[in-house]
């Protein structure tokens, strides 16, 4: 097998361990609730969020740890030290993790400070360290792809001394050195690190300029175009067990001034181009080993030219067991923490008291053969369930390439002691709790190297499993964001070990199919509570089901630019609507696309020549009792009514008199569950909003009243649309009153139609811009006064209802029994589990003036009016009322005398959820 080599990843101290000394740890952890001035900061309940706040007030023994175990991939700010620690008690800067510093380290007039496992992206220097002493940085990984010209990865400078490097990867596209050593430093160790650059330009990996006793050991190094070590300016030190490849210019440079005092032996230098030989020594360039070990009596045992794969290195490398172990500055580890071992199938040609240490940064160490083959897979059983007894958890065949011996044990996962198994043997285990385990073998030699494989293990219930189904419906919340009231997300809990493979759903309206958690949703294509269920299906075949009850509803579509006519007959050419004929109307002329249920109208007859009513009702069913409104000779009337439509596409209007009229329908918008465009429906009040009379300024004819209709009485400012009742009273001749968002062009259309004296309701819904209401007299010879009662308001919430259409259905009709209501008097009219009531309340029968209030049950009596009527008048009005906690509405007479009261459902409004 081959085993992978991760440069500059050996695992700091774990966080929240003690320091030499039985110091502190000071905490630095942006994630989460962290801060850089409360004194109190540095814990890990309270961290501090940079690391130079840290380094401000850290002490000797502490350390400083960055980030945590569950927090990689973060970056904090670059950080200058100037606090010093002592010989016994050092400071210590180190990470959780793969936390980034971005930007330079910088060490100042320190002692006695150690940088371990950093990880810095660098935008210039990567680390300085300047008139220091002390000073340890190891295991740091170090990168710059800044290009910044001068920029070294360490840059060692000042009076430092006493300063180690080592088991660093130090990589990038450096502009300067990857470590450079400035003149007056002494003392300065730089082994056991892997150092590239690719820049290309004419710069040596390892700079010592005027510096003492610089040791350059074990290091392994690959640059093109420029020296891999180089020594000037009267530098001295030593350069040894050095891996190094090169191309176009010497490997080692000495220059003439410290030739003298530099010492090379036990290096290897590949020269990868055909120019530029392997070394310049005293200012002399010497293209072959040979040639420089005669003319310098260095390099004695240097290797040229081993053609080795860097920074690796491979079983049977002149490298292997070859590097001098009492070099100085030499470690015990090689760069990923692994000990220096004796490799049996190599020769021990190098010196010291461990002649068989390897040059360069990695040691080539005993190599486990691979033991995954046929038996990495999961295995799933019902508790108490047994691991495979025909699993072989250490195979017999298993060897090292040394031919050491081994020794395995396997890690159940489940909090078990960990079991030894020999060559061949087989691991039982009884699992007697539902889970998912990891059962792990480990395979190891003497020297610590080691291998292992993962078995996942699933353990199930011992019964079939039983899936929970939950359904949400879809709405995003935000007001500018989509909202499908018919579409449904499902979710699947109670999953046992290994999950569910098949997930099969029946949706209740017809339609099957296989859950995708990645996209489990469904559109249902009409209103109505439906009963989904899933068939979960384990791992091990058994089958389990889950059900839940799912209630899907339309939201309001308005239409854009506002209401548009659908239909007028006066435009026919021909005769008005004979009487009792029906005039269909299909999904074109409403405005309607397909997948709406519903349209939400404003009916207009007119040109009356008899007493009648008009209905409206889906086309191909049984014309309903109900009626949308009430006419008598010579009136001109309109009121709103939403109407399901029939699932032929066409919605009926029927002429209830003896004598033709002239019917207008005006689309205000529609009802469905599919369309991304849907607002919900949320009730208020009602609540009046608007008295033209309390102020004393009725509207003159043509002239409009604007008045703000959101934010306020709970309207959000943003709200998408209100649901007014608007009612013209005061009035002096025949006049029509046309509501309609501020900002946005009238429409040609009329809301509510009156004759002189009368005074008339209306229901509207009006689309808003700004948040404001224009309601205009129009058409009208004298001034009016226009009340209106904010009934509710749209929006893209998905916190509030959604509409379930259905046919007219009558609920209500005091003629049939139960007598007249009388004046001041109350009936509750039972609706059922609602928001709200979609009713055509009707007023007849009544020998004199008054009005009816239509409110929630439990509720106070709002000052507020549905229907207004006079004397032997039946005037009809659409509502859309409240439903009381109980299921029930109340119905108020205001008038002075008794009336007769009908009541048409046309539909509800449920919560969507």
């Amino acid at each position: 097998m081959t085993i992978s080599i991760a440069l500059g990843s050996l695992a700091a101290p774990p966080a929240g361990a003690d320091t030499a000394g039985g110091s502190s740890t000071l905490y630095v952890n942006k994630t989460g609730t962290c801060s850089d001035s409360n004194p109190s900061a540095g814990s890990q309940a309270l961290p501090f969020c940079g690391i130079q706040a840290a380094a401000d007030v850290v002490a000797p023994g502490q350390t400083i740890m960055v980030g945590s175990a569950d927090d990689d991939g973060s970056t904090y700010a670059g950080f200058t030290l100037t606090r010093s620690g002592t010989q016994n008690a050092p400071i210590t800067i180190t990470t959780a993790g793969t936390q980034y510093v971005r930007g330079t380290v910088t060490l100042t007039g320190v002692q006695h400070v150690q940088l371990t496992a950093l990880h810095v992206d660098a935008t210039g220097n990567g680390i300085t360290v300047n008139h220091s002493s002390d000073v340890t940085v190891d295991r740091v990984t170090l990168h710059n792809a800044s290009d910044v010209l001068g920029a070294n990865g360490v840059d060692i400078n000042g009076t430092s001394s006493q300063v180690t490097v080592s088991r660093s990867n130090i990589s990038g596209t450096w502009a300067g050195n990857t470590i450079r050593v400035q003149p007056g430093a002494q003392h300065i160790v730089i082994t056991t690190n892997y150092l590239t650059s690719d820049i290309g330009l004419p710069l040596p990996l390892v700079q010592v300029s005027a510096a003492t006793d610089v040791d350059v050991t074990s290091n392994s190094l690959s640059v093109i175009g420029a020296a891999d070590i180089a020594f000037d300016s009267g530098s001295s030190g030593t350069a040894e067990n050095n891996v190094g490849a090169v191309g176009g210019t010497p490997a080692l440079t000495v220059s003439t001034d410290s030739a003298a005092g530099v010492t090379a032996d036990y290096n290897a230098f590949e020269q990868r181009l055909s120019t530029g030989g392997l070394y310049q020594w005293g200012g002399v360039g010497y293209g072959s080993l040979a040639a420089f070990t005669a003319a310098t009596g260095q390099g004695a045992d240097d290797i040229d030219g081993p053609g080795e794969d860097y920074p690796l290195v491979y079983e049977g490398s002149p490298l292997v067991d070859s590097a001098n172990a009492d070099a100085p500055g030499e470690l015990s580890t090689d760069g990923v923490g692994r000990s220096r071992v004796d490799d049996p199938n190599s020769p021990n040609t190098g010196a010291g008291a461990h002649a068989y240490f390897d040059r360069g940064a990695y040691e080539v160490v005993d190599q486990i053969k691979d033991f995954t083959s046929g038996v990495l897979a999961t295995w799933s059983g019902a508790a108490p369930f047994t691991y495979a007894q025909e699993f072989r958890a250490f195979p017999a065949d298993v060897a090292t390439s040394w031919g050491e011996p081994l020794h395995a044990t396997v890690d159940f996962g489940d909090g078990s002691a960990p079991q030894a198994v020999t060559p061949g043997a087989t691991a039982p285990h009884v699992y007697t709790t539902p889970g998912t385990y990891d059962a792990v073998t480990t395979v190891a030699d003497a020297d610590g190297n080691q291998l292992s494989n993962t078995v996942p293990i699933r353990v199930l219930p011992p019964t079939a499993p039983q899936p929970v189904l939950t359904a949400t419906t879809i709405g995003h919340g935000a007001p500018s964001s989509t909202l499908t009231s018919g579409e449904v997300s499902f979710t699947v809990t109670g999953q046992p070990a290994g999950g569910f493979p098949t997930l099969t759903m029946n949706y209740g309206d017809g339609t099957t199919g296989t859950l995708d958690p990645s996209a489990p949703t469904h559109l249902y294509p009409h209103p109505g509570t439906y009963t989904a269920t899933v068939t979960a299906t384990d791992v091990l075949h058994r089958t389990g089901t889950g059900q839940v009850t799912v209630t899907v509803g339309d939201a309001f579509v308005p239409l854009a630019g506002g209401p548009q006519r659908a239909f007028d007959s006066r435009t026919r050419g021909h005769d008005s609507i004979p009487a009792h004929t029906v005039v269909r109307l299909s999904r074109a002329q409403l405005h309607a696309p397909a997948g709406t249920d519903a349209a939400q109208l404003n009916l207009t007859v007119t040109d009356t020549k008899g007493t009648g009513y008009l209905t409206a009702y889906p086309d191909g069913g049984t014309r309903p009792t109900a009626s949308n409104l009430n006419f008598t000779t010579g009136k001109t009337v309109a009121n709103q009514a939403t109407v399901e439509i029939g699932a032929d596409g066409y919605v009926d209007v029927y002429n209830g008199s003896t004598k033709p009229v002239d019917v207008i329908v005006d689309t205000a918008g529609t009802q469905s569950g599919s369309s991304p465009n849907g607002l919900t429906y949320n009730p208020v009040g009602p609540v009046r909003i608007l008295d033209t009379r309390t102020t004393g300024h009725p509207v003159a004819s043509g002239a409009a009243v604007t008045f703000a209709a959101a934010g306020t009485h709970t309207v959000p400012a943003n709200a998408a649309g209100v649901l007014l009742n608007v009612t013209a009273v005061n009035t002096h001749t025949t006049g029509y009153l046309t509501a309609y968002g501020a900002g946005q062009t009238q429409p040609a259309v009329s809301n509510a139609n009156w004759a002189p004296g009368q005074t008339v309701p209306a229901l509207v819904t009006v689309p808003l811009t700004n948040g404001s209401v224009v309601l205009r007299n129009s058409k009208s010879g004298g001034s009016v006064d226009f009340v209106a009662d904010l009934v509710g308001y749209y929006d893209k919430t998905d916190n509030g209802t959604v509409f379930m259409p259905s046919a007219p259905v009558r609920i209500l009709d005091t003629r049939n029994g139960t007598g007249q209501l009388g004046a001041g008097k109350t009936i509750r009219l039972h609706i059922g589990a609602a928001a709200a009531a979609a009713l055509n309340l009707t007023a007849t029968g009544g020998t004199h003036p008054g009005y009816l209030t239509a409110y929630p049950d439990g509720g106070t009596k709002p000052t507020a009016s549905n229907v207004n009527y006079s004397n032997g008048q039946t005037v009809a009005n659409m509502t859309v009322t409240p439903v009381g906690t109980d299921g029930y509405i109340d119905i108020y007479n205001g008038g002075t005398a008794p009336v007769s009261i009908i009541a048409d459902l046309s539909g509800i409004y449920r919560d969507h959820n």
